[in-house]
């Protein structure tokens, strides 16, 4: 009988399926699920007349920190932070590792307003950790909301991260 390693396939399967989907050193979603996903959340805004927000964070002079202080360390300031990302998000909200030291939160339902709500929490919340603190940890980054800044996935998209990355954007730092 081949029960065995059927069910032991279908174990690997399912882990292996995690493991692409997920950022081993946060724990976070990996940018192929945010890929995944923004093209599904934009699908149901777009059939349910739904508004979502995108907050692009972006750890500051994080190259300095690993220059300075070294990969293990900045490894740590990762994992941290994604930590910190978890716990300062509503259960619906998807918090992805985008690359590198950039994050970024699909929030369903969600307004620009209360993007930014979420993005000035993340920041009080750092800012009172006393791990990114003492180290003077702080991020930057902006918020994108569909459909007011662009009309379909791609021109949003792009407009997400350009709007993200605007040097007049205020830092929520």
């Amino acid at each position: 009988m081949m029960k065995e390693p059927i069910a032991v396939e279908l174990r690997v399967f399912k882990e292996n399926e995690k493991l692409a989907l997920v950022d081993s050193l946060t724990g976070l979603f990996n940018k192929r699920f945010y890929d995944i996903t923004v093209k599904k959340k934009y699908k149901k805004a777009l059939r349910f007349n739904q508004i979502f927000s995108l907050v692009l964070l972006d750890l500051d002079d994080f190259k300095k920190v690993n220059d300075t202080k070294g990969h293990l360390f900045g490894d740590e300031v990762l994992a941290n932070f994604g930590r910190l990302l978890s716990f300062s998000s509503r259960e619906e909200d998807i918090i992805c590792r985008y690359g590198g030291e950039e994050f970024i939160a699909i929030l369903p339902e969600t307004t620009g307003d209360g993007a930014l709500l979420y993005a000035e929490r993340v920041r009080k919340i750092l800012k009172e950790d006393s791990f990114f603190n003492k180290h003077k940890i702080t991020f930057s980054g902006g918020v994108s909301t569909f459909p007011y800044n662009g009309k379909d996935l791609e021109s949003f998209l792009k407009l997400s991260i350009k709007h993200c990355m605007l040097p007049n954007m205020p830092a929520l730092s």
